[in-house]
């Protein structure tokens, strides 16, 4: 398999589920403002959107959201714990979430990583964000954190914002 990313972007999800898997990949950093990788290698022929990640399987597949990369990963090994089983309630419920972080909360999260924005619209970024979370924290808490019922893939995804709200200082 072979992982395109860049540094600091959304490809650190896939990138952790890879690692705790314990699966064989190969690293191929992109540069995301030129979409070139290795020697020029025109980035647009893996992912015609431009962004990273990219997951290119061994048959030459290529998976290009972070939320099915990272579900993708975790069936080809099960037992790394990394997700409930496809196909159950749990499994459901996890999917879910990481939709609602992908769509609602991670998008949500974006401005704030731009500071030279101005404080007025960090400031409506911010309360935007809250009132996301202010709804959803306590029942994914209560479902995802509790000892024996907890997946690792949310908190790939949440360490990007980590990176991210380093950056913006």
């Amino acid at each position: 398999m072979k992982l395109y990313y860049s540094p600091g972007s959304c490809s650190l999800s896939p990138h952790i589920a890879l690692r705790e898997a314990g699966l064989d990949f190969e690293l191929i950093r992109v540069d995301t403002k030129t979409h070139t990788w290795g020697a020029g290698n025109n980035y647009y022929d893996i992912n015609p959107l431009g962004y990273v990640p990219a997951l290119e399987t061994a048959d030459g597949d290529i998976f290009r959201e972070g939320v099915t990369l990272i579900q993708y990963i975790a069936d080809l090994a099960p037992d790394a714990g990394l997700a409930p089983a496809s196909g159950t309630l749990a499994r459901y419920r996890l999917e879910e979430w990481l939709v609602f972080f992908n769509s609602e909360i991670h998008k949500a999260f974006i401005p704030l990583f731009y500071s030279e924005h101005g404080g007025a619209y960090i400031n409506i970024a911010r309360e935007k964000l809250l009132s996301r979370l202010r709804g959803s924290t306590s029942s994914w808490r209560i479902k995802y954190l509790s000892p024996g019922r907890s997946s690792r893939l949310p908190m790939a995804i949440c360490s990007r914002w980590l990176a991210g709200r380093r950056r913006s200082g």
